[in-house]
């Protein structure tokens, strides 16, 4: 099996939208720097709530392009080859 990278996206506040980034520096154990949910402990507001010393298992998220596809305004021009944020 074999793929590629089509997009990073970071964002140091916690926003629904991550914009764009040229690149990304993965921090062992931590998560993407300069991301709002790098961190051991859960960062996502609402499991802080629920219990901030749980371990943060949601560092990074690999999305298949199927998958932004079906959600995309412009799914019929997709087509699997997704342009970043599917702009």
């Amino acid at each position: 099996m074999s793929g590629f990278i089509t997009a990073v996206n970071r964002s140091a506040t916690h926003e629904f939208t991550k914009p764009n980034a040229s690149h990304i520096e993965l921090v062992a154990g931590l998560g993407v720097r300069g991301d709002a949910h790098l961190g051991e402990t859960v960062q996502h507001l609402v499991r802080v709530r629920e219990d901030p010393t749980k371990p943060n298992l949601r560092q990074v998220h690999l999305i298949r392009g199927e998958s932004l596809c079906l959600h995309c305004p412009r799914a019929r021009d997709c087509i699997w080859e997704i342009p970043p944020s599917c702009k």
